[in-house]
């Protein structure tokens, strides 16, 4: 065995193994780097999906509003996505979001929409009755100085104030019934003044 070959070769082996280590240790931190990239980019898409299914409903509603697209003869609504066309009328002067139901006898509006255009619900006598879905609920009839859609405006309306839950107020026949036309082609209802 001779002691300086050996140094030598040891020295040799020692320094190609801490080559060879850099270049793979330097190799692995690019990887790295890419890999982490990679996977912020990704958790950065998954944020933003999961914030545009959170908000989903104020942009749909952006988007997709319930104020009617006016038209050469007559406004269109959008199906909205729970399946329902929403219709933004000017009641007494101030907006009020009602559902088109074709299955309501009146308009009907719920209590705080019917206190927020100024009708004093505590005032109200709740001695009438309306079969609906969900049963027999407690109505009241009001008037409405002013009804208005683009091309109808109706002065001294009777309504029904609804006595129990209803999330939205109602369009119903009584007041569909004063179109000359009523169209639904996919998503899209068309009512003609």
């Amino acid at each position: 065995m001779n002691w300086p070959d050996d140094a030598a070769r040891l020295i040799y082996l020692v320094v190609l193994a801490a080559f060879i280590a850099t270049y793979f240790l330097s190799d692995l931190r690019n990887r790295l780097n890419q890999t982490l990239q990679m996977v912020a980019v990704w958790a950065l898409i998954f944020m933003a999906a999961i914030a545009a299914y959170s908000f989903r409903d104020l942009v749909g509603g952006q988007l997709f509003s319930s104020s009617p697209q006016v038209g050469a003869g007559g406004f269109s609504i959008q199906r909205q996505d729970d399946g329902h066309f929403y219709l933004i009328l000017q009641a007494n002067g101030q907006d009020v979001e009602f559902v088109v139901d074709t299955g309501a006898s009146d308009i009907v509006l719920n209590q705080g929409d019917a206190a927020a255009i100024g009708i004093d619900v505590n005032r109200l006598d709740f001695a009438g009755q309306a079969n609906t879905a969900n049963g027999v609920v407690r109505i009241a009839e009001a008037r409405l100085a002013t009804l208005i859609a683009p091309g109808m405006e109706l002065h001294d309306v009777r309504v029904s104030v609804n006595g129990g839950e209803l999330d939205k107020s109602l369009l119903g026949m009584s007041y569909l019934n004063r179109f000359r036309g009523i169209a639904i082609e996919g998503d899209v209802m068309t009512l003609t003044p």
